[in-house]
């Protein structure tokens, strides 16, 4: 959109036909763009220039991006999540342990 309402189109068929003119370049057989998918040819009443659309990235560089602007909550589900599991581990390994392991090396400590 033009800065100063002068400068603007006067109606929305001049816009319209600038549109069309703009088709009948970017799409004209045997142009460089046509040939081209990633490239196109952007016109304005000021200047052209050519304007290459990005790739994409896969999966897994947006899963790890995912991750970096996550980290915070990542960071905090481990301070929650980590503390419960080995308390777990810890009391299903003492109780469920027939030859009670830790309370063994209790009772050889206190002596």
């Amino acid at each position: 959109m033009a800065a100063k309402a002068s400068q603007r189109p006067a109606n929305t068929q001049v816009i319209l036909q600038q549109l069309q003119e703009i088709d009948r370049e970017l799409y004209q057989p045997g142009s460089a763009t046509s040939q081209n998918p990633k490239t196109q040819k952007v016109v304005s009443s000021t200047s052209s220039s050519t304007v290459v659309s990005p790739e994409y990235a896969g999966f897994w560089r947006r899963f790890a991006a995912y991750l970096l602007d996550n980290k915070k909550i990542i960071i905090i589900a481990i301070y929650a999540i980590l503390p419960v599991v080995l308390k777990w581990l810890y009391f299903a390994g003492k109780f469920s342990s027939e030859s009670n392991f830790w309370q063994k090396d209790y009772e050889n400590s206190c002596d």
